[in-house]
């Protein structure tokens, strides 16, 4: 039985189950068509932050600026990697709970929240090593995952804007209050999207970076 001015369905099976109207306006946009996780597994391998503090102090100190960019670096990079592996688990829970209802949609916001911090710190991570490389007078590395990640980063600090004043008239309430939204292969905004696969890779390869770090050779 369906109450079409709510938009939710009772059902003896499964219980209360909220509409597409009210997951995708009142969560996240396209939250009704969520209904798996195809985020790799992030591998905890041992920190490398620790091998890099005690090779600076006692090894081969670098010069301050570079130290303070490059251990600034590793924590940004390791809180990205924490908030994936927290995103992953609270998506998988909610999707886990998804047969029997969802009436817990807001946990898929949660998981939401968690994946935006991780591509905050990432972008963070990524800008640092920008300057590790200017320090060192390398070229720098084109990378277009990086830049669709500073489009998803810079949609989430800034959607307070389109609160009261949206920049486009199209966007509905979903677009504005979750500017940020989950999808089956990744994460995705307004203006660019990022698979799940591609940010994982993103991931390891800025770990392979600080473990180049932390494991320079003595002088």
């Amino acid at each position: 039985m369906a109450d079409e001015t709510t938009n939710i369905e009772l059902s003896a099976g499964t219980g209360m189950r909220f509409g597409a109207f009210v997951l995708d306006n009142y969560g996240a946009r396209k939250l009704s068509e969520l209904t798996g996780c195809n985020a790799p597994l992030m591998e905890q391998p041992p920190s490398q932050l620790g091998t890099f503090v005690l090779n600076d102090i006692f090894l081969r100190p670098l010069p301050g600026h570079f130290r303070r960019a490059v251990l600034t670096f590793g924590r940004r990079m390791l809180h990205a990697q924490r908030e994936y592996t927290t995103g992953r688990e609270v998506l998988i829970a909610y999707l886990t709970k998804l047969p029997q209802t969802n009436n817990h949609f807001l946990q898929a916001l949660e998981a939401t929240t968690h994946f935006e911090q991780c591509i905050a710190s990432a972008c963070q991570a990524a800008n640092l090593f920008k300057s590790i490389v200017k320090l060192a007078a390398a070229p720098e590395v084109q990378d277009d995952r990086h830049r669709r990640l500073i489009a998803i980063w810079n949609r989430s600090k800034h959607f307070d804007e389109d609160i009261t004043n949206p920049r486009r008239p199209e966007w509905g309430d979903a677009e504005i209050i979750a500017p940020v939204w989950l999808t089956n292969e990744g994460v995705s905004c307004a203006d660019a999207s990022i698979t799940f696969e591609e940010l994982h890779s993103f991931l390891i390869d800025l770990q392979n970076l600080f473990k180049s770090f932390a494991e320079l050779p003595t002088p």
